[in-house]
């Protein structure tokens, strides 16, 4: 943000004399003004609020008497509070390359408004209904529109009027008493007074029953412009399946695998894993639809919404949603629940323990990956050629970036997460399948991790299982 001078463009203000500090002005500048400095080109050189302003040399107007008048009020040469139109004026050393000067702010006009502000005191109309007769209560009625066109109404009922007045009473009389307001934010704008014109009516009475709908009508007014929260849904979460009359399903949740290439996935069918996913793409634009050997439909595992709705429509069965679609809570599980094609759902691996332990949802099956490296990040653009690089962040974060099929880029964290030493608090979350995700590793690095699972051996390397993303 620029705090040093306003940055709109403006109006022309004056063009610099050759090289000089000076230029002759188009409109009249005081002290406090903003003005910006352009080169030829008309681009931007910079900007400032003006400290000083030196007549170089006083305009010719079509006024006389008034350049008489200022040249005997200031000296040319000397600093003033303000310059006129078509004087020559300097008010500073002008920046290198400096050609035309634009005025962007105007302190009169600034300070015009903000006094304007501070001393108007702004009413909003009120209309007033009057009914006064003799056996009947007094009633007033106060009422306004507000912003959002609705009527507001305040009616307050005095005494029976049971006397004739002693002196005339007039309906001007009346509707004076009522306009009087007082420091309130309200003005009278229409009357209508019912009065039989014998009654006697006391004043003092009138002056209460108007405070007391004044004070009404303002609260009632506030009150029609707050927000009214929707009535809230709720939801009847099913008790989760692996909890049965109040103890835990012994079953352990299956592990998966998520490989990127033909040698992950023979380490993985080697070393015992029977399901296996197959990476995807983030995204699906339109654009990319048609190339079907890229982003496919009929997978096991829906990595973009694309491939969900078409999973439903063509009638698959049995897929699996990834994390990156953000399951964040019963309510997405809720939603989510819809597909017919859904089985399970892989929760997002920013929510800590505590708030995986308060999904309890069973409209679909639970997982959560175990093992991997996290994208942080997916671009649709291609921003570089090479398939692969490292980069390094000014505070020494470092990151994996790719180049997919799609020309996408993906930025993974530099070190993956590991959650399999607390492998035990996680059974506690009584999930249906627990993931292990390969993307860089090669085939010894897979057939490591997948073995750390009997030995819940590794580093732990939490990222938000313990503390949720900060």
């Amino acid at each position: 943000m620029n705090f040093k001078y306003s940055s709109n463009f403006g109006y022309f203000l004056g063009a610099r004399i050759g090289e000089s500090n000076n230029f002759k002005i188009d409109d009249e500048i005081v002290l406090g003004d903003g003005v910006q400095f352009v080169d030829e080109n008309f681009e931007q050189i910079g900007g400032e609020y003006v400290n000083k302003i030196r007549i170089i040399e006083a305009g010719k107007s079509g006024n006389s008497e008034k350049k008489n008048k200022k040249q005997n009020s200031q000296k040319e040469g000397e600093k003033v509070q303000r310059a006129d139109r078509f004087d020559i004026v300097s008010i500073g050393k002008l920046p290198k390359g400096t050609k035309y000067i634009y005025k962007n702010y105007s302190k009169e006009i600034n300070d015009r408004i903000i006094h304007n502000i501070k001393v108007s005191k702004r009413y909003a109309t009120i209309n007033a209904t009057l009914l006064a007769k003799k056996g009947q209560e007094i009633q007033l009625t106060l009422e306004i529109e507000n912003l959002k066109n609705e009527i507001i109404s305040v009616t307050k009922k005095g005494n029976i009027i049971e006397q004739d007045a002693k002196k005339l009473i007039t309906k001007e009389q009346i509707a004076e008493k009522i306009g009087e307001l007082g420091d309130t934010t309200f003005e009278l704008g229409k009357i209508q007074i019912d009065y039989d014109g014998t009654s006697f009516i006391p004043f003092s009475e009138l002056k209460s029953l108007k405070r007391e709908c004044v004070l009404q009508l303002l609260e009632k007014l506030l009150e029609s412009y707050k927000r009214r929260a929707i009535e809230r849904k709720k939801y009847d979460f099913e008790t989760n399946k692996n909890l049965e009359d109040g103890n835990k399903n012994s079953e352990k949740p299956i592990i998966s695998a998520l490989v990127t290439n033909d040698e992950q996935e023979k380490v993985c069918r080697e070393m015992g894993i029977k399901k296996i996913y197959r990476k995807q793409f983030d995204v699906a634009k339109e654009k990319n639809l048609s190339k079907t050997s890229k982003i496919k439909i009929g997978t096991n595992l829906a990595s973009n919404l694309y491939q969900a709705i078409m999973g439903e429509k063509t009638g698959v069965t049995g897929q699996t949603l990834d994390w990156n679609l953000n399951v964040f809570n019963n309510h997405t599980i809720e939603m989510f629940s819809r597909f017919k094609n859904l089985e399970t759902v892989f929760l997002s691996p920013e929510l800590n323990y505590r708030q995986l332990k308060n999904i309890k949802s069973d409209k679909l099956k639970k997982g959560l990956v175990i093992y991997g490296y996290l994208k942080g990040m997916y671009i649709e653009h291609k921003i570089f050629d090479k398939e692969y690089k490292e980069l390094e962040g000014e505070f020494y974060d470092k990151y994996k970036i790719i180049r997919n099929e799609l020309d996408n880029i993906e930025l993974y964290l530099d070190k993956p997460m590991n959650l399999i030493p607390k492998l035990d608090d996680i059974y506690e979350l009584d999930l249906d399948e627990l993931r292990l995700d390969f993307t860089f590793e090669t085939a010894e690095e897979v057939r490591k991790i997948i073995r750390s699972i009997d030995t819940r051996s590794g580093k732990y390397t939490p990222y938000a299982f313990e503390q949720g993303v900060l």
